[in-house]
């Protein structure tokens, strides 16, 4: 999907056939200095495969945040044996530099290296960017994380879907 078409599209759209979505996002509490990452992979009928959420220390900014969340999304379907997918971000600027289309930032050097290494374990790993009000579950697990908050006790029941990483 080119920039002008990301830019036209307002709502989720499902994957083609045969290939997962993942969308990923991350949430920032400056306050806290935390940030909550999720991550959930979907299949093209919109059910999900597969979700997962961290809570990390807030390192540099919200940038390298998101770059966390891609890294935490290309985990989570590696965990779930896919083999072809989309992985979708909000953050223009690691969808370029995980894509080689822009030089790369020091700061995030290394998070985009394994997000690059990590590609290589897919036949088909392409990373894009879209707006957040198509990124919206995402963003919502990545919030549930952001601050200090403990999660819901009965987890296990989910174990399937989603993991804790």
């Amino acid at each position: 999907m080119d920039q002008a078409e990301n830019q036209k599209q307002q709502k989720w759209m499902p994957p083609p056939r045969n290939v997962l979505k993942v969308n990923v996002d991350a949430a920032v509490s400056t306050k806290d200095g935390l940030a909550g990452l999720g991550a959930v992979m979907k299949d093209s009928f919109g059910k999900v495969v597969a979700a997962g959420v961290k809570q990390v220390q807030l390192e540099k900014d919200a940038c390298f945040a998101d770059a966390e969340a891609v890294e935490l999304g290309l985990r989570v379907a590696k965990d779930a044996a896919a083999q072809s997918l989309i992985i979708e971000t909000d953050c223009l600027d690691v969808a370029k530099l995980a894509n080689n289309t822009k030089g790369s930032r020091t700061k995030i050097f290394w998070i985009i290296s394994e997000i690059q290494n990590l590609k290589s374990d897919f036949s088909r790993a392409v990373i894009q960017h879209v707006p957040r009000s198509c990124n919206a579950c995402a963003h919502s697990l990545a919030n549930l994380l952001s601050r200090k908050i403990h999660l819901l006790s009965g987890r296990e029941q989910y174990q399937k879907k989603w993991k804790m990483y």
